[in-house]
């Protein structure tokens, strides 16, 4: 009848229970930390069931619009400014005018299969309605465990065909221009740092020096929740210091012609700085410093952080480490990078040892 379930959300458990609805619908309910109170909860539940009382707990009722912006509420305190804004464009814009006027429980396979055609025959691609699938499929989720009567018809369904997703990234030959267009200004420790650590922009505007060991020859890349920022997916990790971006490094902290002009001080705790002044952003003069090496412009930051990325892969990095590296979640996302360069891959065939085959007596 029910059962009790156990999830982890960071490094704390959570003990919930799941059961159903006469109607069908499952209902998943988080209770708490301990386990006894989340069985405490489920023998409840089937005392009521079988005295004839069930409805005590059934599921409520709401509108997909309602629900959208309670969603959002709880979404925004939960995620990095960035996620929270990709979320409310695609469920504010997108998914609540198509699904907003239904109740939860009203959404079905062929309602969802509607909202795909329609999505195609206005030209949105194929990787971005499986973006709007997967925001659905989080929503509908998270109704079901908060009781509302709700079911998640996305789940199991398949994902649109997409093409392979093709990052760009710098070659070995491109990043030398690069590094050589913005050698000795302040640009070239956010090359170095995007192109020899793969930190991702926000990363690289909260790295303080205090998350540099030279000694040792590592950073830190650290949440600061009290200051406003999140890592992408909320976990701290260290990556090595590349002797090429120690260099880059040490010029900028020590050199006197750096602290000069660039600084009113020279105890800025911020890696990235202007004056002495933390930076909100560094695409514009990014996107300069590739035209003055003759490179393209498009996604000028992320194109260093794939560059990492690819590099790791080329040099036969395991794509397990590469996500550890990149701050990953999923080691399927970093696999990307092992397509970047199929001439590399292509060289690997050559690694199978010679076989000696005996001719036979036909030939």
């Amino acid at each position: 009848m029910a059962s009790v379930y156990k999830i982890k959300r960071g490094k704390g458990i959570r003990y919930g229970v799941t059961y159903y609805l006469p109607d069908g619908t499952r209902i998943r309910k988080i209770i708490g930390p301990k386990w006894h109170q989340a069985d405490e909860y489920r023998q409840k539940i089937e005392k009521e069931s079988r005295e004839g009382r069930f409805e005590v707990f059934t599921a409520k009722e709401i509108l997909f619009s309602e629900f959208a912006k309670e969603y959002l509420q709880a979404k925004k305190v939960k995620s990095t400014a960035k996620t929270y804004t990709t979320y409310f464009y695609w469920i504010d814009r997108i998914l609540v005018p198509y699904f907003g006027r239904y109740q939860l429980h009203h959404i079905t396979a062929a309602l969802l299969e509607s909202f795909i055609v329609e999505s195609r025959n206005r030209g949105v691609s194929p990787l971005t309605v499986n973006g709007y699938l997967r925001v659905l499929s989080a929503m509908l989720n998270q109704a079901v465990k908060l009781g509302y009567k709700a079911h998640n018809v996305v789940a199991g369904g398949k994902k649109l065909k997409a093409p392979e997703k093709e990052a760009r990234f710098l070659t070995y030959e491109d990043a030398a221009k690069l590094l050589q267009a913005v050698k000795y200004t302040r640009l070239w420790v956010v090359v170095g740092l995007g192109l020899l650590a793969g930190v991702r922009k926000g990363e690289l505007l909260n790295l303080k020096w205090r998350d540099i060991n030279f000694q040792n020859q590592f950073l830190r890349v650290m949440n600061r929740p009290d200051e406003g920022f999140q890592t992408k997916n909320y976990r701290n990790r260290s990556v090595g210091v590349h002797p090429d971006l120690k260099k880059i490094l040490i010029w900028w902290r020590d050199t006197r012609s750096a602290r000069v002009r660039l600084h009113k001080s020279d105890k800025s705790e911020y890696v990235v700085t202007y004056k002495g002044e933390r930076v909100a952003s560094v695409e514009r003069t990014l996107r300069s410093a590739y035209k003055k090496a003759g490179l393209g412009t498009e996604r000028p930051f992320h194109t260093l952080r794939h560059s990492f990325g690819a590099y790791l892969a080329m040099a036969s990095v395991s794509l397990y480490e590469i996500a550890k590296l990149m701050g990953h979640t999923f080691e399927q996302v970093t696999q990307l990078y092992a397509h970047l360069q199929p001439e590399h891959l292509h060289k690997q065939v050559g690694k199978i040892p010679p076989i000696s085959i005996k001719p036979s007596l036909r030939d």
